[in-house]
C-alpha cells in the first residue's frame, strides 16, 4: 500500500476494498492535507463479506463468491451462481441457475427501464476451457504462511470447450412477448416464446446459445402490418422509380420540333431537357431508406429509427421522408 505521508489527514491507511465502493483518485505533487476519505462503514461489511457500490447499484459478496449489479437499465449476477444461489432477485428481474460458475446479464437496449423496455438483450455465459486442459492442486507459500490453490499442467489447444446454460430467467415486463435467439456474431437463429408467469414473463434460455433479444410480437414480425409506405407499391426491388403511362404502353414521345429555317437532309434531333428526379427519387437517400427498411426487418430497431430520422430531418420534402415518417409512427 506504500507509506502515508506525515502531512495527510488521512491516519492509519484506507481499507483496499473503497476500489469496490467508488471512485478512488489521485492526484500527484499536491497538498497531503488536502487528501479526504468518505466514511466506508456504510458500505464494507466485513462481518457479511460484502461491499456496496456507492451508488447502491453493485454488491459484490466475496464469502459468497458473487457480484450482483441492480441498476434500472441493467441488472444481473456473476460467479459460482449454483453454491450461492440458485436464486437471484433484482428489482425487474429473478434468475436461477445450475452453473457452478457463469454470468447472466439483462440489459436494456432502447434507453428505457427494463420494467417498460421493449428491445432487451439477455447474455450468459459460463466456464469456457480448451480441450485437455488441465490443474492439479499445489501447496502455495506465502510468508510463514501457506495456502491451497492450482497449478496449470496443460494449456490445453483447440477447440474450446463451453459449458452449456442452465439458466432460467423471469422478467417484470408486460411489452415483451417473443424472444430471438442470436449466434456469436448477433444474427438471428430462431425464436423462443415467453411464459406468463405470476407478472414476469419467463423463459429457459438455450442450453447452446450466447446472446437472447426480447420484444413484443408486433416489432419483432418481419413485414410491418400496420402501415406499409405506399412506395413499395411504387418502386421495384432494385429501387427503380414507377415507371409513366407512355412507358408502361409503349407510345412514343413526339418528337422534338424541328426549326422552321431550312434543314439539312437529317439534322440532328433538338437536345430535351430532361426533367429534374423528384426529391424522393434521389439515389442516395433512396439507399438510406433501403438501409432503414432492412434493419426494421432485422428487428435492430434504434438503427432503422435513426435512418428514417436522418432522412426526415435532412431530406424532409423528399417523397421518401413521408414513407419514413410512417415507419418512424411504428417505432415510436
Amino acid at each position: 500500500m506504500g507509506e502515508i505521508a506525515p502531512e495527510s489527514n488521512v491516519k492509519g491507511g484506507v481499507n483496499p476494498l473503497a476500489f469496490l465502493v467508488g471512485p478512488v483518485v489521485t492526484k500527484y505533487d499536491a497538498d497531503p492535507a488536502g487528501s479526504k476519505v468518505i466514511d466506508l462503514a456504510k458500505y464494507i461489511d466485513d462481518g457479511r463479506k460484502t461491499v456496496k457500490s456507492v451508488t447502491g447499484e453493485l454488491e459484490m459478496d466475496h464469502g459468497r463468491g458473487i457480484c450482483l449489479l441492480n441498476a434500472p437499465k441493467a441488472q444481473g449476477v456473476t460467479g459460482f451462481l449454483k453454491k450461492a444461489g440458485p436464486v437471484f432477485k433484482t428489482r425487474d428481474v429473478e434468475i436461477r441457475s445450475g452453473n457452478d460458475y457463469a454470468t447472466v446479464l439483462v440489459v436494456s437496449m432502447d434507453d428505457a427501464e427494463l420494467s417498460r423496455s421493449r428491445h432487451v438483450l439477455v447474455q450468459v455465459g459460463t466456464t469456457c476451457r480448451s480441450t485437455g486442459w488441465r490443474t492439479r492442486p499445489v501447496t502455495i507459500a506465502s510468508g510463514t504462511a501457506s495456502r491451497q490453490g492450482e497449478e496449470i499442467v496443460n494449456f490445453g489447444r483447440a477447440p474450446w470447450q463451453i459449458v452449456e446454460n442452465d439458466v432460467t430467467i423471469g422478467i417484470r415486463n408486460g411489452n415483451l412477448t417473443r424472444g430471438r435467439v442470436l449466434d456469436a456474431n448477433g444474427m438471428p437463429r430462431r425464436n423462443i416464446a415467453l411464459k406468463d408467469s405470476g407478472g414476469m414473463r419467463t423463459f429457459a434460455f438455450p442450453p447452446d446459445a450466447m446472446y437472447v433479444i426480447l420484444q413484443p410480437d408486433k416489432l419483432a414480425k418481419r413485414t410491418p402490418t400496420k402501415a406499409i409506405p405506399e412506395r413499395a407499391a411504387r418502386v421495384s426491388r432494385e429501387g427503380a422509380p414507377e415507371r409513366t403511362s407512355s412507358q408502361r404502353t409503349g407510345a412514343k414521345r413526339p418528337e422534338a420540333r424541328r426549326s422552321r429555317r431550312p434543314a439539312p437532309a437529317k439534322p440532328p434531333a433538338k437536345p430535351v431537357k430532361p426533367e429534374p428526379e423528384p426529391a424522393g427519387d434521389d439515389p442516395e437517400i433512396r439507399k438510406l431508406f433501403k438501409i432503414g427498411e432492412t434493419l426494421f426487418i432485422d428487428g435492430r430497431l434504434e438503427e432503422a429509427k435513426a435512418a428514417f430520422r436522418k432522412i426526415v430531418d435532412e431530406h424532409p420534402d423528399s417523397d421518401s421522408a413521408g414513407d419514413a415518417r410512417k415507419y418512424l409512427d411504428l417505432l415510436e
